[in-house]
Formats: C-alpha cells, structure tokens, sequence
C-alpha cells in the first residue's frame, strides 16, 4: 500500500478535527488529576451505555457528550474512546450527520508520522465502521482515504491465521487488486475486514455481530468476489464445505493475482492436513 499511503493523507487531515496527537505519554508516577479524570470518564460512559439500553438515547448522547468534554482536558497524549463511543451512538440512532461530525474527532492528525493517529487500541474495525458511514453519505474521497488508514494497520498475521494478505483497493497501485469503486464494494471490503478482526459489539447491549453474521452480507452485496469463500473454507479448512468454497473461490477468482492466492492456500491446507495424518499415525 505505498503510493495509496500517500495520495489520501490531505484528506485524512482534513476528516481529523481534533487537537493534533502528541507523541509523548507519560507513563510514571500516576497522575492523580488523570486518575481522577479516567474514572469520571468511565463512570460517564457507563451511564450512557445504560441510558441507551433502555432507550433514552438522548439522555445517552448527554452522557457520552459530557464524557468528552472530559477527555479532550486529558494530558500526556490523545485519547478519543468517549469520542467513538459518541459516534457510534448517534450512527446506531440513525443521525448519520452527527455521527460522522463525531467520528472526525476520533482520529488526530500526527505531522510527525504523517498520518492519522487514534485515541485508543484495536481502532481498524472503527477506521472500517467509519468508512462505511461516508461511503453511504456519498463522500467517497473520504470513504476511501479512511478505508486505506485502517488498510495500512491492518495486520492479517497478528494473532490470527489468515489464508493471504488483503487485496482490494479502488485506487490503482502496486499492491493491491484495483475495483472501481461503487459504497456497495467499499462497504463489503471493510466489512470483510472487520470479519477478519472478529466481528463488531454494540457495547450498549452487549449484543455482537460476530463474522459468521457479517459474512452473508458482504457475499450480497459483492457475490462475485472470490474473497469470501476463501475465507470462509479457511475457517472451516476441516468441514465438508470447505472443498466447494475452494471450487467456488477458484471460480470467481479473475486476476493471477487472485488465482496465485487460492491456490496457495490449497496448497498450505494440503500440507496441514498431511502433518495432522501424520501425526495421528505417530509419524
């Protein structure tokens, strides 16, 4: 992703409104007025997460507005969780406008990296959530500019076995497979990367939209990628379905590109399932 790193970096400066990131963080002794500003912080979180479960969305909005405006007094870095808290708030309600207003002070911009900065951990699925929401807004300059953000995180070997590297851009560059762009295709790669990233919770109702349920909707919205398949026969490498998802992703697989990566994961998933007979026959 080395050309596309650099042709939408202007835009993501301008989707990051908040305060520029520091790059110092002060880890010893504890501060106690930071301390003290956390658990403000989370007590007014937690109010809002209650708040909304019982439909007082309003009143959660509040809550979650009020958390903020504490956390943007914080010192010895940037921090945004009550900030995405917000904004996830106010998209499950359905005030796009408001959510993206929200999401823009999610991200800092970071002049010593040259790039967006989050507030918090494990931030690609939100970089994701928040590039659908502008897809469907119809701004897909920044659909695309935050989609690439969390592309550049986006690690498919940490933690995880992942049968290859994720391919698709709308963008042309070296590394990755071109789409021309559609929200519909835009909103069915992120969405396979949050798959690959475990799911999304709504942390008002503690209620997980898990990858097996993300999985169908992106095989509608995009049926002819062959991605998808290979990814779900990865995960089930062991059922009797996983033959016809390699016949199916083989099938739908247009470029070499796609082809060399199928076939590479048939020829991984031969070779493991050979160490296991092995193994089992006490080789």
């Amino acid at each position: 992703m080395r050309r596309l790193n650099c042709q939408h970096l202007v835009m993501l400066a301008v989707l990051a409104l908040a305060s520029p990131a520091s790059a110092q963080q002060r880890f010893f002794p504890p501060d106690p007025v930071e301390v003290a500003k956390e658990a403000r912080i989370r007590e007014l979180i937690e109010q809002g997460r209650e708040q909304e479960a019982t439909g007082n969305v309003q009143t959660a909005i509040a809550k979650l507005q009020d958390a903020s405006a504490v956390e943007a007094t914080r010192s010895g870095g940037f921090f945004s969780w009550a900030r995405l808290m917000l904004a996830r708030v106010y998209l499950r309600a359905g005030r796009d406008v408001e959510a993206i207003e929200a999401y823009k002070h999610v991200f800092a911009w970071n002049a010593a990296k040259g790039d967006l900065e989050p507030g918090f951990g494990d931030f690609v699925k939100y970089a994701m959530e928040f590039a659908i929401l502008l897809a469907k807004s119809g701004r897909p300059e920044e659909a695309k500019a935050m989609y690439y953000f969390g592309l550049r995180n986006f690690n498919p070997e940490k933690g995880r076995f992942e049968p290859a590297p994720f391919l698709t851009v709308f963008d042309p560059e070296e590394e990755g497979e071109c789409w021309e762009y559609t929200p519909e295709r835009l909103e069915a790669a992120a969405l396979m990367i949050q798959i690959m990233q475990g799911g999304m919770l709504n942390r008002a109702t503690h209620e997980e939209t898990s990858a097996v349920q993300l999985a169908p909707k992106v095989r509608e919205l995009v049926p002819d990628w062959f991605y998808p398949y290979l990814y779900r026969a990865a995960q089930g490498w062991n059922s009797e379905q996983t033959s016809s998802d390699l016949a199916l992703a083989q099938a739908l697989a247009r470029t070499s590109v796609e082809r060399e990566v199928v076939e590479l994961y048939r020829r991984q998933l031969a070779e493991h399932k050979a160490l296991l007979e092995a193994a089992d026959l006490g080789f």
